[in-house]
Formats: C-alpha cells, structure tokens, sequence
C-alpha cells in the first residue's frame, strides 16, 4: 500500500493486470477489425486527456450526467438510503461524485481506477471535501474481480458508474461486466 496525505492506496494485482492487458492485445489483434479496448488508455496521462476531453463544448455527457445528479440525487437519495459504502468504477477525476456523495449520506467512498497516481490525486482532493469520509482508494482493472479493502466488507454497497465507459465496450465485454 502507498500512502498520501492519510489515504491508503490498495494496490491489487499489478501482475494481473499485465496478464489482462497482453490478453487483451492478443484478442483484438486477433479481430477482423483490429481494437484495443478503451480501458487501456487511461494511465495518468491518458487520464488527465480524457478530463481535457470533457470540458470541451462538443462532449455533452459530463454536462448531461451532472444536470441529472444535480436535479435528481435528492430522489436518488430516498431511494438508496444513507449508510452505504459507495463504489466507483473507473472513478477517473470523480468530478460529479459530490453530487451523490453530498445527497446520500454514505458510510465510505471506495474509487476504482487504473491509473494510480491519478486515482490518488483524486481520491485526496475528495477526502478533503468530505474529510468525515472514509475513502479507500483502489488502483485496480474493474473488469476483473475486484476484493474491496476489509473496511467496506461488511457495509452495504451502492456501485456507481457514471460516464461513457460502458458504451465504449464491445457488447459481449460489456454485458459480462453487468
């Protein structure tokens, strides 16, 4: 585990996700129409590019997705309940997650990245909007399995997985991540 500023980095699998990646590869290469999937862009770089992207006018689903977390994470909220651990996949900036997080009262926040010091960067500027929040950053391939830390085993979960992540899948990937 890394530390930075109090927050605990888990590190899960650096070797597995070596192996996902060269499988990946291998699989798209093997394609009629050659692709490498999205998920494989996102180191710190790739990352910081991507936040680049959605502050331009033409990418509209950052602006959409907030306006609905704006106008509807108070219902959202009734429906879920305080208490739960949320989880982020592919957590990214999580720019619109104060938007839930504020409305739902959660127990802890665990954000799910692959790019480390990206996910720690981010995960440290929410603990300080929330400084009575456990986070437990988790630098992690949410496509694979995932173990949460122990601090958030037992508490009831709610996954959170906003942005365009899903529609950038193939339908087989994307329906076996559901």
């Amino acid at each position: 585990m890394t530390t930075n500023k109090g927050l605990k980095l888990v590190e899960r699998d650096s070797a597995g996700v070596d192996r996902a990646f060269r499988a990946d590869v291998l699989a798209g290469l093997a394609e009629p129409q050659k692709a490498i999937p999205a998920r494989w862009f996102y180191d710190d770089a790739g990352s910081q590019l991507f936040e680049d992207i959605t502050q331009q006018p033409e990418y509209y689903p950052t602006r959409a997705e907030t306006e609905i977390l704006t106008e509807r994470a108070g219902a959202m909220a009734d429906l879920i309940g305080p208490g739960r651990a949320v989880v982020e996949f592919g957590s990214g900036s999580s720019v619109k997650t104060p938007l839930l997080l504020s409305a739902i009262a959660p127990s802890a926040y665990v954000p799910l990245d692959i790019a480390g010091d990206f996910l720690r960067a981010a995960a440290a500027d929410l603990a300080a909007k929330f400084p009575g929040l456990p986070v437990h950053p988790v630098e992690a391939d949410f496509m694979r399995r995932v173990e949460l830390p122990g601090a958030v085993a037992d508490l009831p979960k709610l996954g959170f997985f906003p942005g365009s992540t899903i529609g950038n899948m193939i339908a087989r990937t994307a329906t076996d991540l559901l």
